[in-house]
């Protein structure tokens, strides 16, 4: 396949078409497995689930989002005070990102860091890029616990092994390369601030706060539907979320999130009337968390139409040394 063909197969219209190609299928199939099952197992917890509890989860779910915020401020180098209008920024991507496929909503974010609220482009896109990094440290993390848990610990150090072999391996030739690369030294002028341990601290304690919530979502929704509330179950849930927003879908996810959230629990052990319920359950709160942020961003970001460089930021600037 040619460079143009490939150009084609990655255009947005390309991609938006494989999203709802695969929630489609993916209703299909999840209809087809309801209908192999006594849909009342699945439909029951759900009728019998104690409401205050969801609650309880939608309501974390809106402190995960807060505490995502906070380290997006840390990270970007801006006054606490810009806070709530970074926090409607976020709700607002979130929404993106359910809707649109390929995370839209993060674009939307440098857009609005950059034009909106007057931060550097690099800044604001270097600092969405430091979340990702985080954010797929701490997964790694959840992901060596959880093979820990079932008992693949052989694996687990076998992986481990193999990765530190071929960072040590590689770490010179990556080092050159990025050394020669005029692009990478903006990067890194721009983000010269995090530097600064105080930042990286704080950005590091809140993706774990936030990784810490996330899970006790997950815990909330187990207890609040009946099933049984293990660390297994919440890790794999924790996973399974994460990961269905990598993969092109349909609006809200709908298909796509039950499949990917009840196969794995199905795999850990829970039976698949009851991963099913739980993966409907985590959805329902996530969707209602999306909702009441959805209500919340227009009055959070009339609050603060402006988010100010900090003096280190301004000194960059000042120094030509940010474009």
């Amino acid at each position: 396949m040619g460079a143009g063909g490939l150009r084609t197969l990655l255009s947005p219209r390309a991609i938006r078409w494989a999203g709802i190609l695969l929630s489609a299928l993916s209703l299909v199939a999840l209809v087809a497995l309801l209908g192999r099952m006594d849909w009342r197992e699945v439909i029951q917890p759900l009728g019998g689930a104690k409401v205050g509890w969801l609650l309880g989860a939608v309501a974390v779910a809106l402190a995960v989002e807060v505490a995502k915020t906070a380290r997006w401020q840390l990270l970007l180098g801006v006054r606490p005070t810009t806070l709530p209008a970074l926090l409607g920024v976020v709700f607002t991507a979130r929404i993106l990102n359910a809707l649109v496929p390929l995370r839209a909503g993060d674009v939307w974010r440098v857009a609005s860091a950059t034009r909106g609220e007057g931060r550097p482009f690099l800044a604001a896109g270097g600092s969405v890029v430091v979340e990702k990094l985080l954010d797929g440290a701490a997964l790694g993390g959840a992901s060596m616990v959880l093979l820990w848990s079932v008992g693949l610990s052989s694996l687990l150090a076998l992986g481990a092994c193999v990765g530190l072999v071929a960072a040590v391996a590689l770490a010179p030739v990556v080092g050159r390369h990025l050394r020669a690369r005029q692009r990478v030294r903006r990067w890194l002028a721009a983000l010269a601030y995090l530097r600064d341990w105080r930042v990286l601290t704080g950005a590091v304690a809140l993706t774990l706060v936030a990784l810490g919530f996330s899970l006790l979502v997950n815990l909330l929704v187990l207890y609040a539907l009946g099933l049984p509330v293990t660390l297994t179950a919440g890790l794999v849930m924790l996973l399974a979320g994460y990961a269905v927003g990598l993969v092109p879908s349909g609006p809200a996810q709908i298909g796509v999130f039950e499949l990917a959230v009840a196969a794995p629990l199905a795999a850990v052990g829970l039976a698949m009337p009851n991963a099913v319920t739980a993966a409907l359950g985590l959805h329902l709160v996530l969707l209602a968390m999306l909702a009441l942020g959805g209500l919340l961003a227009l009055p959070l970001g009339l609050q603060s139409r402006t988010v100010r460089p900090s003096a280190g930021d301004r000194s960059l600037v000042k120094s030509g040394r940010v474009e």
